[in-house]
């Protein structure tokens, strides 16, 4: 279900970015919105995998999945995840995390040692990463 998921994920993150490639204007840039990402540099541990769909949550095993945020880029490190060992861009816009170049998650709390993400929704169905700074 999680592969299903993930692959629904990024086919959607594909065609909501192909329905923006022309609308740019000519002044963006591509730093334009980004926020401090110092907080984010670190090896984060999932601790706990939630997706809910209709509002039913189901939690997912936590098997030591993993994601790696430089000032620029994340590797995510999950056998589960189609991007499982890929190195990408990332920029913070307000609360919304960008990952090569297509908007994928809500930041819902970020501290020193706790990172909460939310995916965008898809089909009544959206998932809750907790994150642990190892």
């Amino acid at each position: 279900m999680k592969k299903i998921y993930s692959l629904m994920m990024m086919l959607a993150m594909m065609a909501a970015a192909l329905g923006f490639t022309a609308c740019g204007s000519s002044s963006d840039s591509d730093d334009e919105g980004g926020g401090d990402t110092s907080m984010l540099v670190g090896t984060w541990e999932i601790v706990q995998d939630v997706t809910y769909f209709e509002g039913k949550p189901k939690y997912y095993e936590c098997y030591g999945a993993y994601w790696v945020f430089t000032n620029n880029t994340i590797t995510i490190h999950d056998k589960e995840d189609l991007m499982d060992g890929q190195t990408v861009n990332y920029t913070l816009r307000g609360d919304k995390l960008v990952v090569a170049g297509m908007e994928s998650d809500t930041v819902v709390e970020l501290t020193s040692t706790t990172l909460v993400l939310r995916s965008v929704e898809i089909m009544n169905s959206y998932t809750i990463l907790t994150f642990k700074k190892r």
